[in-house]
């Protein structure tokens, strides 16, 4: 049943209740760590109704789900896979009338949904549930099931879970605020690692620090190119953490990894039953990042029908979920990175023209690590440490001829392969000092050749033979362990002729 509002007064409580629900709103304000509050909440509620068990619903922030955020009792673990409609059941008409709502026999009520509690196996008797307001908005609904001892919540029952309700709203709120504080202070913190995280004293470098510093205040879209490994990805993550959408998602797609229409489904999200396996709405990146930058990586593989659709967010951000036809709107800011040849991709009729221009109003070049020997040193310092402090080992400094071997090389899979190899020698060397044994092959011929002469190509073919073995030949992971993209990988098998052996 309904419940009128002058039934829900304080004056129904006892001075018992009354006691109980300061000492409750104490409790409740006592911390502000979320998990805390919630689980307080909800054991609060059990005791003060002397209910079998309780549960705080929330709306999803666009208004059509309601999930289970905590509960208590028997069960209460499961219930926090559950989700609702959210004019569903009882709690979705308490919801939508910011009303509260007594039933004592809830297997005859209309408004009873029985999923969750079939689901769950929990049987229902009675339940007992009141909105949750938090400034004014309703953000949920609080609700307690199953009175002990067979009996009926009464007036004084809802007069106290009425009472209780706003001291708990405030305290989610307070709790979500301090949530999102700790999460601004971690990302101010990622910030300030970031920009640390490019290192390099050279003029290559600081040509690049520069730019980065004019184009983060910017909304402009930018197009980062460089080979594998280059660190376009830290480049992107520098300029939005620094940006003013730092406190708003980063979301970073890898182009390659996705098939035409699941890229679609990937960037712009798509509508149940619109093709085979959609079994549910799916939020694509753009919604996601909302307020945020959206990362392209390895932009010039998404297929021609996506690249019409990329093409329209850019220009009026605006787009379709795959199969739906509500136009959604976003603002985010789109950084696309690639090492591919774009405009022979134009020339061929892969890549849109119009599509290119679009993302290239500022372009950046990631600049190749064989381009900034004079920061080789720095590099390998920062990995060094980075790593001993990772994995506890003893290892200290890099011998005078290892890093002349390092500065030397030409590191076709740049900084990433750098740092896989700095990792490698720690793992596998011993002792307080990184010695060129304990480096790769092809690095250690650059003392006895050339740089591309015989006997760098043989060391080369039999490391990555070695590193495939490793692997059990997933080519992935060795490009990987490599350090360079798995293209790059096939190309070198081709070329070295190199097999499995049988």
């Amino acid at each position: 049943m309904t419940l009128k509002k002058e039934d829900t007064g304080l004056s129904l409580l006892s001075r018992e209740q009354l006691v109980e629900l300061l000492q409750a709103d104490f409790l409740l304000n006592s911390t502000l760590a979320s998990d805390k509050v919630l689980e307080s909440l909800m054991e609060l509620v059990n005791r003060l109704l002397d209910a079998e068990a309780s549960s705080l619903i929330l709306i999803d922030e666009r208004g059509e789900r309601l999930f289970f955020r905590a509960a208590a009792g028997e069960k209460a673990d499961q219930l926090s896979r559950f989700t609702l409609d959210a004019g569903k059941g009882i709690v979705g008409w308490v919801i939508g009338n910011a009303k509260p709502y007594l039933t004592d026999d809830v297997s005859s009520d209309p408004l009873w949904s029985q999923d969750i509690s079939t689901r769950i196996g929990f049987p229902t008797r009675s339940l007992l549930c009141v909105p949750l307001l938090s400034r004014g908005t309703l953000i949920g609904a609080i609700e307690a099931i199953n009175k002990k001892g067979g009996k009926g919540f009464g007036d004084s029952d809802v007069a106290l879970l009425t009472a209780l309700a706003p001291h708990a709203a405030l305290a989610i709120e307070n709790a979500r605020l301090h949530t999102e504080l700790e999460r601004d202070n971690e990302k101010i913190l990622e910030e300030i690692r970031l920009e640390h995280h490019i290192i390099g004293n050279s003029p290559r470098i600081a040509q690049l620090l520069d730019l980065i510093r004019k184009v983060t205040p910017s909304d402009s879209t930018l197009l980062i190119r460089g080979e594998s490994g280059t660190g376009k990805e830290l480049i992107a993550r520098t300029i939005h953490y620094n940006s003013p959408r730092r406190g708003k998602p980063f979301t970073c797609v890898n182009c390659t990894l996705y098939s035409e229409t699941l890229i679609e489904s990937e960037l712009f999200g798509h509508e149940q039953g619109s093709f085979t396996g959609a079994s549910k709405r799916r939020i694509g990146r753009f919604e996601q990042a909302d307020g945020g930058t959206v990362f392209l990586d390895e932009v010039g593989s998404v297929s021609p029908d996506a690249q019409l659709k990329l093409l329209r967010v850019l220009e009026n951000r605006e787009f379709e979920r795959l199969g739906g036809s509500e136009t959604i709107r976003v603002n985010v800011r789109v950084i696309a990175a690639t090492n591919e040849d774009l405009e022979s991709a134009i020339r061929s009729g892969r890549f849109r023209e119009d599509l290119y221009y679009r993302l290239k109003v500022i372009e950046i070049n990631a600049p190749a690590l064989r381009e900034l020997r004079e920061d080789i040193p720095g590099l390998v310092t920062y990995f060094l440490h980075d790593l001993v402090q990772r994995m506890g080992r003893q290892v200290r400094e890099v011998s005078p001829e290892a890093m002349s071997l390092l500065t030397s090389y030409r590191w076709p899979g740049n900084v990433r392969e750098l740092k896989n190899t700095i990792e490698r020698a720690v793992v596998l060397g011993s002792g307080s000092t990184l010695l060129p044994e304990h480096l790769p092959v092809e690095i250690r011929a650059m003392s006895h050749e050339k740089q591309g002469g015989p006997a760098l190509k043989d060391a080369e073919r039999e490391h990555i033979l070695q590193v495939l073995e490793e692997a059990n030949w997933n080519k992935s992971k060795a490009a990987s362990m490599l350090g360079i993209s798995r293209n790059r990988l096939d190309r070198k098998i081709v070329a070295y002729k190199i097999t499995r052996a049988s």
